[in-house]
């Protein structure tokens, strides 16, 4: 899409996904965007119902993004250990110890 003269161009390749919905309408999306003919990057921001506005965002290269997925991973799966241990931890508290 082109924007008035002067201004950039976008081209929205492939919408990946909604990652939030605003109660005005506007959506964070992470998807694959060409910006004024350059490379596609993966591009994470918040969109008008219509894609004629956005809000600033962040645009990632492949490689960038691929890094981004591995530290989330890693910290959601930390994150799951972790909890799942503090619970064991706290099962294993609440019962009571008996004498044989």
């Amino acid at each position: 899409m082109t924007n008035r003269e002067g201004e950039f161009t976008f081209l929205i390749e492939k919408k990946l996904g909604v990652i939030n919905t605003s109660s005005t309408g506007w959506k964070k999306e992470l998807n694959i965007v060409q910006w004024n003919g350059g490379n596609s990057k993966y591009d994470v921001r918040d969109w008008d119902p219509e894609h004629e506005h956005m809000s600033k965002g962040i645009t990632l290269r492949e490689d960038e993004a691929r890094k981004l997925a591995e530290l989330l991973w890693d910290h959601f799966s930390t994150k799951e250990e972790t909890q799942h241990d503090e619970k064991v931890e706290q099962q294993s508290a609440d019962q009571p110890v008996g004498n044989c």
